[in-house]
């Protein structure tokens, strides 16, 4: 839904700002380990991923 509805997105990780950035970047590169990990829980977006992977932090 985010990446359809914003023009930029702030990942926060322990109340901090750890990446920021269009929508673009943050799902198809992201730079930070944590905004990565995020994006690896999405659902459905592993190939054989049926449940919710649990992001560190």
């Amino acid at each position: 839904v985010a990446s359809q509805i914003c023009d930029e997105i702030a990942v926060m990780q322990k109340g901090r700002i750890v990446e920021r950035g269009p929508p673009s970047q943050i799902f198809l590169d992201p730079q930070s380990a944590y905004t990565r990990e995020l994006v690896a829980a999405i659902p459905g977006e592993q190939p054989g991923s049926t449940r919710p992977v649990a992001a560190n932090g």
